[in-house]
Protein backbone atom coordinates (compact mmCIF):
# COMPACT_ATOMS: atom_id res chain seq x y z
CA UNK A 1 0.00 0.00 0.00
CA UNK A 2 1.40 3.83 -1.36
CA UNK A 3 0.69 6.62 1.30
CA UNK A 4 0.24 10.63 0.76
CA UNK A 5 2.29 12.75 3.38
CA UNK A 6 1.80 16.27 3.58
CA UNK A 7 3.90 17.98 6.38
CA UNK A 8 0.70 18.70 8.48
CA UNK A 9 0.80 14.88 8.33
CA UNK A 10 4.30 14.77 8.99
CA UNK A 11 3.87 17.71 12.18
CA UNK A 12 0.97 15.41 13.27
CA UNK A 13 3.52 12.14 13.22
CA UNK A 14 5.36 14.55 15.57
CA UNK A 15 3.05 15.84 17.59
CA UNK A 16 1.54 11.80 18.17
CA UNK A 17 2.64 8.80 16.57
CA UNK A 18 -0.33 6.74 17.75
CA UNK A 19 -2.54 9.58 16.36
CA UNK A 20 -0.83 10.06 13.17
CA UNK A 21 -1.07 5.93 12.75
CA UNK A 22 -5.21 6.11 13.24
CA UNK A 23 -5.23 9.14 11.10
CA UNK A 24 -3.55 7.80 7.94
CA UNK A 25 -4.04 4.13 8.56
CA UNK A 26 -6.55 3.70 10.28
CA UNK A 27 -9.11 6.06 8.87
CA UNK A 28 -9.66 8.00 12.36
CA UNK A 29 -8.50 11.31 12.01
CA UNK A 30 -7.61 13.44 15.48
CA UNK A 31 -10.69 15.77 16.63
CA UNK A 32 -10.01 18.69 15.11
CA UNK A 33 -11.26 22.25 16.44
CA UNK A 34 -12.92 25.04 13.91
CA UNK A 35 -9.80 26.63 11.45
CA UNK A 36 -10.10 30.19 11.76
CA UNK A 37 -10.99 31.57 7.96
CA UNK A 38 -8.71 34.70 8.55
CA UNK A 39 -6.18 33.47 7.77
CA UNK A 40 -6.86 31.84 5.25
CA UNK A 41 -7.76 35.24 3.41
CA UNK A 42 -4.62 36.82 4.02
CA UNK A 43 -3.03 33.88 2.27
CA UNK A 44 -5.43 34.69 -0.70
CA UNK A 45 -4.82 38.66 -0.96
CA UNK A 46 -1.42 38.73 -0.01
CA UNK A 47 -0.94 36.03 -2.52
CA UNK A 48 -2.62 38.32 -5.59
CA UNK A 49 -0.74 40.93 -4.74
CA UNK A 50 2.54 38.97 -5.11
CA UNK A 51 1.45 38.50 -8.30
CA UNK A 52 1.07 41.67 -9.68
CA UNK A 53 4.87 42.26 -9.17
CA UNK A 54 5.53 38.44 -10.10
CA UNK A 55 3.68 40.16 -13.71
CA UNK A 56 5.94 43.21 -13.73
CA UNK A 57 9.52 41.51 -12.73
CA UNK A 58 9.73 43.33 -9.67
CA UNK A 59 9.47 43.25 -6.01
CA UNK A 60 6.85 45.07 -3.64
CA UNK A 61 7.98 48.65 -2.58
CA UNK A 62 7.61 48.02 0.79
CA UNK A 63 10.80 47.88 2.53
CA UNK A 64 11.58 44.67 3.61
CA UNK A 65 10.51 43.27 -0.04
CA UNK A 66 12.65 46.31 -1.49
CA UNK A 67 16.21 45.17 0.47
CA UNK A 68 15.09 41.64 -0.56
CA UNK A 69 15.45 42.93 -4.39
CA UNK A 70 18.33 44.68 -3.53
CA UNK A 71 20.07 41.29 -2.61
CA UNK A 72 18.78 39.57 -6.16
CA UNK A 73 15.61 38.35 -5.36
CA UNK A 74 12.72 38.27 -7.30
CA UNK A 75 9.52 36.55 -7.18
CA UNK A 76 9.38 32.92 -9.50
CA UNK A 77 8.48 33.84 -13.02
CA UNK A 78 6.57 30.80 -13.66
CA UNK A 79 3.34 31.57 -12.77
CA UNK A 80 1.40 28.59 -14.77
CA UNK A 81 3.96 26.01 -12.36
CA UNK A 82 3.73 27.79 -9.51
CA UNK A 83 -0.53 27.46 -9.69
CA UNK A 84 0.09 23.75 -9.73
CA UNK A 85 2.26 23.78 -6.86
CA UNK A 86 0.19 25.82 -4.86
CA UNK A 87 -2.75 23.55 -5.30
CA UNK A 88 -2.19 20.46 -2.97
CA UNK A 89 -5.96 19.27 -4.11
CA UNK A 90 -4.88 18.46 -7.96
CA UNK A 91 -1.19 18.16 -7.33
CA UNK A 92 0.75 20.14 -5.28
CA UNK A 93 4.72 20.15 -5.34
CA UNK A 94 5.52 16.40 -4.92
CA UNK A 95 7.81 13.87 -4.92
CA UNK A 96 7.40 9.81 -5.45
CA UNK A 97 9.68 7.28 -3.50
CA UNK A 98 10.39 3.47 -4.91
CA UNK A 99 7.66 2.35 -3.58
CA UNK A 100 5.17 5.07 -4.79
CA UNK A 101 4.68 6.60 -1.72
CA UNK A 102 4.01 10.52 -2.33
CA UNK A 103 5.17 13.01 -0.23
CA UNK A 104 3.35 16.30 -1.25
CA UNK A 105 2.67 19.77 -0.23
CA UNK A 106 1.24 23.25 -1.48
CA UNK A 107 3.93 25.68 -1.57
CA UNK A 108 3.03 29.69 -0.80
CA UNK A 109 5.62 31.16 -2.92
CA UNK A 110 9.04 30.99 -4.46
CA UNK A 111 12.22 33.99 -4.32
CA UNK A 112 14.61 33.35 -7.02
CA UNK A 113 18.57 34.69 -6.32
CA UNK A 114 19.47 35.76 -9.58
CA UNK A 115 22.88 36.63 -7.82
CA UNK A 116 23.06 32.67 -6.89
CA UNK A 117 21.10 31.07 -9.46
CA UNK A 118 19.14 28.95 -6.40
CA UNK A 119 15.60 29.41 -5.45
CA UNK A 120 14.72 30.23 -1.87
CA UNK A 121 11.23 28.51 -0.43
CA UNK A 122 8.81 31.63 0.23
CA UNK A 123 5.99 31.77 2.75
CA UNK A 124 3.65 34.23 4.27
CA UNK A 125 2.39 33.96 7.74
CA UNK A 126 0.02 36.04 9.91
CA UNK A 127 0.52 37.18 13.42
CA UNK A 128 -1.68 39.28 16.27
CA UNK A 129 1.11 41.19 16.77
CA UNK A 130 4.86 41.67 15.84
CA UNK A 131 6.90 38.37 15.45
CA UNK A 132 10.12 37.30 17.62
CA UNK A 133 13.05 36.37 15.89
CA UNK A 134 12.57 33.10 17.32
CA UNK A 135 9.34 32.86 15.82
CA UNK A 136 10.35 30.63 12.71
CA UNK A 137 11.01 28.11 14.48
CA UNK A 138 7.85 26.48 14.38
CA UNK A 139 8.01 26.33 11.09
CA UNK A 140 11.56 24.76 10.34
CA UNK A 141 10.08 20.90 9.37
CA UNK A 142 7.41 22.83 7.19
CA UNK A 143 10.25 24.69 5.06
CA UNK A 144 12.54 21.82 5.24
CA UNK A 145 9.93 19.38 4.07
CA UNK A 146 9.29 22.16 0.65
CA UNK A 147 13.01 22.84 0.07
CA UNK A 148 13.12 18.83 -0.06
CA UNK A 149 10.50 18.83 -2.80
CA UNK A 150 12.30 21.70 -4.82
CA UNK A 151 15.29 19.59 -4.68
CA UNK A 152 13.60 16.58 -5.96
CA UNK A 153 11.92 18.79 -8.63
CA UNK A 154 15.13 19.46 -10.21
CA UNK A 155 16.06 23.12 -8.48
CA UNK A 156 19.33 24.09 -6.43
CA UNK A 157 17.99 25.47 -3.34
CA UNK A 158 19.07 28.34 -0.50
CA UNK A 159 19.99 26.73 2.93
CA UNK A 160 17.86 29.53 3.80
CA UNK A 161 13.90 29.96 3.81
CA UNK A 162 12.47 33.33 3.63
CA UNK A 163 9.38 34.13 5.73
CA UNK A 164 7.00 37.13 5.29
CA UNK A 165 5.24 37.84 8.77
CA UNK A 166 2.09 40.76 8.85
CA UNK A 167 0.10 41.95 11.74
CA UNK A 168 -2.32 44.64 12.36
CA UNK A 169 -0.82 47.83 13.86
CA UNK A 170 -3.73 50.13 13.58
CA UNK A 171 -6.82 51.23 11.52
CA UNK A 172 -6.01 54.21 9.93
CA UNK A 173 -8.96 56.93 10.85
CA UNK A 174 -8.78 58.75 7.76
CA UNK A 175 -9.78 56.37 5.32
CA UNK A 176 -10.75 53.40 7.45
CA UNK A 177 -7.86 50.96 6.24
CA UNK A 178 -5.74 48.51 9.06
CA UNK A 179 -2.09 49.26 8.55
CA UNK A 180 -0.18 46.47 9.19
CA UNK A 181 3.39 46.02 9.88
CA UNK A 182 5.82 43.60 7.85
CA UNK A 183 8.95 41.68 8.92
CA UNK A 184 11.41 39.31 7.18
CA UNK A 185 12.57 36.61 9.02
CA UNK A 186 15.03 33.97 7.58
CA UNK A 187 15.10 29.88 8.70
CA UNK A 188 17.43 27.52 7.86
CA UNK A 189 16.49 24.27 6.31
CA UNK A 190 17.59 20.79 5.93
CA UNK A 191 15.58 18.88 3.17
CA UNK A 192 17.55 15.50 4.33
CA UNK A 193 16.27 16.13 8.30
CA UNK A 194 13.12 16.51 5.98
CA UNK A 195 13.28 13.06 4.36
CA UNK A 196 14.00 10.76 7.34
CA UNK A 197 10.93 12.22 8.75
CA UNK A 198 9.20 10.93 5.69
CA UNK A 199 10.84 7.52 5.95
CA UNK A 200 10.14 7.72 9.21
CA UNK A 201 6.51 8.58 9.60
CA UNK A 202 6.19 5.75 6.55
CA UNK A 203 8.13 3.14 9.25
CA UNK A 204 5.16 3.68 11.68
CA UNK A 205 2.80 3.10 9.27
CA UNK A 206 4.22 -0.16 8.24
CA UNK A 207 3.16 -2.00 11.69
CA UNK A 208 0.40 -3.79 11.85
CA UNK A 209 -0.75 -1.74 15.36
CA UNK A 210 -0.80 1.54 16.63
CA UNK A 211 2.57 2.50 18.42
CA UNK A 212 2.26 4.05 22.14
CA UNK A 213 0.73 7.35 22.89
CA UNK A 214 3.11 10.64 22.73
CA UNK A 215 3.39 11.44 26.89
CA UNK A 216 2.10 15.01 26.13
CA UNK A 217 -0.84 14.01 23.40
CA UNK A 218 -4.01 15.58 24.74
CA UNK A 219 -6.41 13.73 22.51
CA UNK A 220 -4.89 10.26 23.83
CA UNK A 221 -5.00 11.32 27.08
CA UNK A 222 -8.23 12.39 26.83
CA UNK A 223 -9.57 8.60 25.11
CA UNK A 224 -7.71 6.80 27.99
CA UNK A 225 -9.23 8.58 30.63
CA UNK A 226 -12.74 8.26 29.13
CA UNK A 227 -12.22 4.23 28.87
CA UNK A 228 -10.94 4.15 32.50
CA UNK A 229 -13.90 5.51 33.41
CA UNK A 230 -16.39 3.93 31.36
CA UNK A 231 -14.58 0.44 33.17
CA UNK A 232 -12.84 -0.16 29.70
Amino acid sequence: MAYRLSPTALELFKECQRCFWYDRKGGIPRPRGIFPSLPGGYDRVTKDYFDVFRRKGEMPPEEPFAELGGQGYRFFPDAHRLAVWRDARTAGIEWFDEKRNRFFGALDDLLENTNTNKVAVFDVKTKGKEPQDDATKWNVDQMSAYAFLLQKNGFEVEDEAILAYYWPERINPDVLRIEHGIKILRVKVDPEAALERFENALCVLESPAPPPASEDCASCDWLKKRAEAEGR
